[in-house]
């Protein structure tokens, strides 16, 4: 909260409204009185306390001073003319906001040294809450003493050293001090940010900071700092403005204040310990075979120790030490790098700083280090994007399920700035958070960003301020390399002076390839096409063909942040946006015959598994994405994909991969689990199926069959060896009764390495077959050398219902608008009820009425059209209609028939009287929301030739 200095006026008692002004309502807000538990009696004999405080604007509150006397202490006025140890008294107490008043400045400053002084010779200093635009560093504390204080307000208060006389009287409720205050004036009104050498005794969180009470000793006395408000209890007729639970909860805290300070005069109070600052870290990070590396920051009342030493010991062995020192270049982390390790072994390891141990001191933790890259192995590893930095359960979750690594893709944590200082604190603060810490400190850590690390939301390479979150990045992460030097070199140091982040590791059976899409985009032309911008820049994809050609490892992940398809939303910050070099990433994979590789993003808040069948050459190519581990999740990015296997829309999901190359085939398995270790989904696969195919046969397009009716069925067979082949023979199998001719050649004398060929079939289903889905299989024999090979695949026709017209003989003659290509109007006609038409809305978008019109090739006795509306968002869908035919594509005559679609997304069937016709329009006349737009999911002519 920042406040201006308060008029004249209210040193009188007036009442003034300051920045966040407020009225008081006296006792009207007060909530009911409290019925506290019976507490022993504190043991208090004369003492004096010296106060100043001060009715300021903002609560037009005091109450120190009648707390104090409540409590058996005398009370008098604090003279400023006198300097501390003339005072007369044990106890020196500033009340709340008092540094508004001139008093509280002058005297401070000018009787530093003799607060002092009172201090040392064993007398007690209390500060209350205080503004922080004045004196916000605590000046008159000894060094190592120090305290800082910050805007920041919090309505509760958590105990931390639950034995400490201050505390150990206070009433508890669902672990936090001070509740049912009146919430006009909040409870810790500004607040503690850092300290030096002094305890936290209360807290404004949970975590144990903000710090909401400190103690720190200097001789034989104490000073007390808090943020809290709690001596705020009357108004200027001395009327309580709090409820009685809350004034009781002030009057026991300074009745055990009193007693405290007697403890301190005679020596028994018990000894201040002090709470160190929050440790970054520690954070395991690049672990191979024989080396690892560890990173962590001191807290800032650790960094006069610049040298530390980490020792490291195997279960079995001998251990180690290693020494680095704070990297002031690096926001003051630490980074060791272990090297002599033996693989496969489980390592603990503890940071201490090199010369006197500090008490209370705890830096350790374990990892374990990879498996011989050419020893069978099985591994389980966690993945994850999209995390706050908050406490999370889901980190509990990671440990539980045995992941012995884990690999950050990006928004981990939430950044949204290019300030070098807020980034820093921001990574900082991330690495703080105890459950995060549990998983950092446990096992290696490797990372990426995405849009939010990186500086904002849907930001590319063009970014002004980059530099900064590079420069935070590789401040608090530790992989191997972090992108390249300006030579085009791996860059192994973290230095502001690099490009991009990427990186890659093993890890035993699998090799992640760390790509950075972030960084380069938009900054020079595409290596895959000059005309368009880069994702990666031609240096990391140089290193990437390098990485992968000299890849042994049985799996292989290309993962970044963002997806590897279109997000499909007006954000271009996905691979859909850089196709051009992701297909010629892919198509690399497939050429050099590359086996075992899929493919990671995050960033969407949704969870997916693609499967992308024979892109590079496999039975299968998947695409994982994982996201987002909080709790927001974003339903409509979980759009329609032909390659879709599965998907979710689940907050706090990671994935569990677990890798097997004990057995044969060697498999991988990706289940994506909530925090709460539900299983969402799972693929499973292995490493025959990840691997490039000698051949491929398959079935092309969607087909229905008339019964009755010869239907041409397709089928292509695909040389996808290195080498020639020869006595290729491709044979259809029909279910029984059912009838196949080949009209085009099943049998070739050879393929060249790449070369497809297909074959047409002839298929008639028997007049009375049954409608609905009807098995194919086709098989394809070919001599590679000398041996032969053998290649199937299952297939699947859709026979129609008496009285449909296939989908094949249709086709668009003309549309009103559509958004080309991805709404275009073929998307009413291709049989997948998951696209749609849509008119156009892009650009020059088009009012009612909208209309299509199918052309079914020749003519038709039409008796009824299908309307289907989009299945998934409510855009587009059409209520009022009319339906025409012609023969000729121009002349009319009146609608066939109208009427209006009902809401919903089920599909409405319109007949009308049988008519002869070719063409077949849908006119749009209205929409069911209101709004502009028309289009279609899918739409089915009845009839007959």
């Amino acid at each position: 909260m920042t406040r201006k200095p308060p008029p004249t006026s209210s040193a009188s008692g007036a009442f003034t409204t300051g920045r966040r002004g407020f009225l008081l309502g006296g006792a009207a807000a007060a909530a009911a009185a409290v019925v506290l538990p019976s507490t022993p009696a504190l043991a208090v004999t004369s003492l004096r306390a010296a106060v100043l405080e001060y009715r300021d604007p903002w609560t037009n509150a005091t109450g120190l001073a009648e707390l104090l006397r409540k409590a058996g202490v005398t009370v008098v006025d604090l003279d400023p003319a006198k300097s501390a140890t003339e005072q007369g008294v044990e106890l020196i107490a500033f009340g709340t906001f008092t540094n508004n008043a001139p008093t509280y400045g002058a005297y401070i400053t000018t009787h530093a040294d003799s607060i002092r002084a009172f201090v040392e010779a064993g007398g007690v200093v209390l500060d209350m809450a205080q503004s922080d635009q004045y004196h916000s560093t605590v000046s008159y504390l000894p060094a190592p003493l120090g305290a800082t204080r910050n805007d920041t307000d919090y309505d509760t208060i958590h105990p931390v050293a639950l034995d400490h006389p201050l505390v150990s009287h206070l009433r508890v409720s669902d672990g936090k001090v001070f509740t049912g205050r009146s919430t006009q004036i909040r409870v810790s009104w500004e607040s503690l940010l850092d300290w030096r050498r002094m305890r936290v005794l209360l807290a404004c969180t949970a975590t144990g900071r903000p710090p909401a009470l400190l103690e720190g000793a200097h001789g034989r006395g104490r000073f007390l700092l808090t943020s809290l408000t709690i001596d705020k209890c009357y108004n200027a007729t001395g009327a309580p403005i709090q409820p009685a639970g809350a004034v009781a909860d002030s009057e026991m805290f300074f009745t055990a204040l009193a007693s405290y300070v007697q403890t301190v005069i005679a020596g028994t109070a018990p000894e201040v310990v002090p709470t160190l600052q929050p440790i970054a870290g520690p954070l395991v990070g690049d672990t191979g075979t024989e080396h690892s590396r560890i990173l962590f920051r001191p807290g800032d009342d650790l960094l006069d120790r610049s040298l530390w030493v980490c020792a490291f010991t195997p279960e079995h062995g001998e251990s180690g030490t290693v020494q680095a020192s704070v990297s002031a270049a690096n926001d003051s982390t630490v980074l060791f790098d272990l090297q002599g390790l033996r693989p496969q072994t489980a390592y603990t390891y503890s940071i201490t700083p090199a010369g006197e141990p500090i008490p209370g001191l705890d830096i350790s933790g374990s990892f374990v280090t990879a498996a011989p890259e050419n020893k069978p192995a099985k591994l389980v590893m966690g993945l994850g994007s999209c995390v706050w930095t908050e406490s999370n359960h889901i980190w509990d979750r990671i440990r539980a399920e045995g992941c012995e690594a884990f690999v950050m893709l990006g928004d981990t944590p939430y950044i949204d700035s290019t300030n070098l200082v807020t980034a820093r604190s921001k990574q900082r603060g991330f690495l703080q958070v105890p459950q995060v810490n549990a998983v950092t400190r446990s096992m290696p850590i490797w990372a990426t960003w995405d849009d939010h690390d990186f500086g904002g939301n849907d930001v590319h390479g063009e970014l002004a301020g980059k530099r900064n979150n590079r420069t935070a990045f590789v401040d608090y992460r530790a992989n191997a390399t972090f992108g390249h030097d300006l030579a085009g070199m791996p860059l192994t140091v973290r230095t502001e002076a690099g490009e991009g982040i990427y990186t890659s590791f093993r890890r035993g059976p699998i090799e992640f390839f760390v790509l950075d899409p972030r960084w380069f985009s938009r900054t020079e032309q595409s290596w895959a096409d000059s005309a368009k911008t880069t994702a990666i820049g031609r240096v990391q994809w140089e290193w990437l063909q390098q990485k992968l050609l000299a890849s042994t490892a049985t799996f292989k992940c290309l993962a970044t942040g963002m997806i590897w398809d279109d997000k499909q939303n007006g954000e271009s910050d996905d691979w859909g946006t850089y196709a051009h070099e992701r297909d010629m990433i892919l198509d690399f994979v497939k050429e050099n015959r590359i086996g075992g590789v899929f493919l990671l993003g995050g960033d969407i808040h949704v969870s997916r598994a693609l499967d992308y069948g024979h892109r590079v050459g496999y039975d299968e190519f998947w695409q994982f994405i994982v996201s987002p581990m909080h709790s927001s999740v974003i339903p409509s990015l979980n759009v329609p994909h032909p390659s879709l296997v599965h998907s979710a829309v689940e907050p706090h999901v990671f994935v569990r991969l677990e890798v097997d190359t004990t057995v044969k085939p060697e498999t991988l398995t990706a289940t994506w689990i909530n925090r709460d270790g539900a299983r969402i989904f799972e693929v499973s696969t292995d490493s025959e199926r990840l691997s490039p195919q000698d051949a491929w046969v398959a079935f092309e397009g969607a087909v229905e069959v008339v019964p009755g009716e010869a239907t041409i069925v397709t089928t292509a067979f695909t040389n996808n060896s290195a080498k020639r082949m020869h006595s290729i023979a491709v044979d259809l199998r029909v279910p029984a009764g059912w009838r196949v001719e080949a009209t085009s050649p099943a049998e070739f004398d050879e393929l060249a390495h790449g070369e497809l060929v297909r074959t047409t079939w002839a298929v008639t289903a028997p007049a009375d077959a049954a409608a609905g889905s009807a098995e194919l299989s086709v098989t394809g024999t070919y001599k590679p050398r000398r041996s032969e090979g053998t290649v199937s695949a299952a297939g699947a026709v859709n026979v129609l219902p008496a009285g449909v017209i296939p989908r094949s003989r249709l086709s668009i003659a003309g549309v009103s608008s559509e958004e080309a290509p991805g709404d275009a109007a073929v998307r009413a006609i291709d049989g997948n009820p998951a696209t749609f038409w849509h008119t156009r809305w892009s650009s020059q978008v088009p009012a009612y009425p909208h209309w299509i019109t199918l052309d079914l090739g020749s003519e038709h006795s039409v008796e009824g059209l299908g309307h289907l509306p989009r299945q998934v968002g409510t855009n587009g869908r059409m209520k009022g209609y009319e339906i025409y035919l012609s023969n000729d594509n121009a002349t009319w005559g009146s609608a066939v028939a109208a009427g209006a679609f009902p809401d919903g997304t089920a599909q409405t069937n319109v007949p009308f009287a049988a008519t002869r016709a070719r063409y077949v329009k849908l006119v749009g006349l209205s929409s069911q929301q209101g709004g502009v737009w028309g289009g279609a999911a899918e739409l089915t002519v009845f009839g007959r030739r």
